[in-house]
C-alpha cells in the first residue's frame, strides 16, 4: 500500500501524427495504491493526458475472479483531436473488425465512466455516462446518457 506519483512527462516514444499537434504531449499520473493478497486498488486516482483529467476509483477487487470495478470521471475529452491529420491521404477500406465476442461474455466488470464534456466525430456532447454491469452474464449491459449540443456549440 502506499502513494503512486507519475508527474507531466512526455511519452518517450515519437507520438503517431494527430489533428492537433499538441495532442499526446502531456501525461501525469498519481494515484494510492491498495493492494493484498487477494486485491489491488488505484484509489484517489488523477490521471491527465494533455486538457482531459480522470479521476475516480479503478480495482480489480478479486484476484482469482478478476472481479474489475471502476468509478471514472472525465472532466473533458475531444476525440477529434487524436484522429489522424485531415488531410491525410484515405486508406483503402478495411476489413471489418471483429468483436472478441467469447472474451466479453467471460469478462466480469462492474463501474461507471462519466465525461462531463465529449467531443466526438464532430458532436458536441455533455454529462455522457457509460454504465457496465458484466458479472456473472453472458451478455453486455450498458447504458449511455448524454446531452448532444448543436456541433457548432461554445461549451
Amino acid at each position: 500500500n502506499g502513494q503512486t506519483t507519475v508527474k507531466a512527462i512526455a511519452p518517450g516514444e515519437e507520438s503517431p501524427e494527430t489533428r492537433d499537434p499538441k495532442a499526446l504531449t502531456a501525461l501525469a499520473f498519481e494515484s494510492r495504491l491498495a493492494a493484498t493478497d487477494k486485491s489491488v486498488a488505484f484509489e484517489n486516482l488523477k490521471l491527465t493526458l494533455d486538457d482531459s483529467t480522470m479521476t475516480g476509483r479503478a480495482a480489480i477487487e478479486d484476484l482469482e475472479a478478476m472481479a474489475i470495478r471502476f468509478d471514472l470521471t472525465v472532466d473533458q475529452l475531444d476525440l477529434d483531436r487524436y484522429q489522424g491529420p485531415e488531410d491525410a491521404p484515405e486508406k483503402p477500406d478495411a476489413e471489418p473488425t471483429e468483436l472478441p465476442v467469447k472474451e466479453l461474455e467471460s469478462l466480469n466488470a462492474q463501474g461507471t465512466l462519466a465525461v462531463g464534456k465529449l467531443t466526438l466525430a464532430g458532436v458536441h456532447m455533455t454529462a455522457v455516462k457509460l454504465t457496465v454491469a458484466l458479472v456473472s452474464r453472458p451478455a453486455i449491459c450498458s447504458t449511455i446518457l448524454s446531452r448532444t449540443m448543436p456541433p457548432r456549440s461554445v461549451y
